[in-house]
């Protein structure tokens, strides 16, 4: 096992021999138990990818790039494994170089494993915001578009209530006009009549002072008193008909509107 064969000397004798024997035996198990169980430590060929430390990695373009570094990393491993594990094979201590190199494996992998963790997270954190801002912005305009709504809603409702006050106002105006109008033209009508009348009673009068002036005189100051207790009488009679044509008014009309424009 350990590649040394011992020929004994002819001239050596026999416990001589036996001893040396035991002597070889006994250092070449020694040899390969020592070289058996000492356990391969991990060995390292330095942390991978420096450049892109977790601590490093905090916004989306440095995630990318670092993603990107690891899976060329990865497959460069992966090239660089299988070669080695090849190797492996043809050495004399097979296993210790497969564990020492399954070590190495680990440890490359962990470090590959803990910068993509990262890299994603700051992805996903990303790509929350972005959904976060898209959602506040949807929100947002809907908001908007429901305030304008309403504003249009209002603005319909307010210039629907303007038309019909003005509407309303316009033919109270034209009512009140045309019983103004009215109420004009019976008291013109009424003093033109009142005018010809008083006309014709003077002329009268006139004549019959003419012919008879002290019967006249009599006449003419009963004449007198009659006419002031006609003019009191009319007066007393337009004084009502202006009461009942404002009472009439007021009916057609109702209230005056405090918020009318005026």
């Amino acid at each position: 096992m350990t590649g040394v064969s011992v020929m004994p000397a002819p001239s050596q004798p026999a416990p001589m021999r036996a001893l040396l024997a035991a002597c070889l035996l006994a250092a070449g198990l020694s040899l390969l138990a020592g070289c058996m169980t000492s356990a391969p430590a991990p060995v390292s060929r330095g942390r991978l990818l420096p450049e892109f430390d977790p601590v490093t990695i905090t916004a989306p373009p440095r995630a990318n790039a670092a993603l990107r570094a690891s899976e060329s990393a990865r497959a460069h491993l992966e090239h660089d494994w299988r070669r080695r594990e090849y190797d492996c094979y043809q050495r004399w201590l097979v296993n210790r170089c497969r564990t020492q190199l399954a070590a190495e494996r680990r440890f490359d992998e962990a470090r590959l494993t803990e910068i993509e963790v990262h890299a994603r997270q700051v992805l996903r954190e990303d790509e929350a915001l972005a959904q976060n801002r898209a959602q506040a912005e949807v929100l947002a305009d809907r908001q908007a578009e429901a305030q304008d709504a309403e504003r249009r809603r209002q603005e319909a409702t307010e210039a629907s209530r303007r038309r019909q006050q003005d509407a309303a106002d316009n033919a109270a105006r034209r009512e009140a006009d045309e019983a103004r109008r009215a109420r004009e033209s019976g008291e013109r009508a009424r003093q033109a009549a009142e005018r010809d009348r008083e006309a014709r009673e003077r002329r009268e009068a006139a004549e019959q002072r003419r012919r008879a002036a002290p019967e006249n005189a009599r006449k003419f100051r009963e004449r007198q008193q009659d006419q002031q207790r006609r003019t009191q009488d009319h007066q007393q009679r337009e004084v009502e008909r202006g009461a009942k044509a404002a009472a009439e008014q007021t009916r057609r009309t109702g209230p005056p509107n405090p918020d009318a424009p005026r």
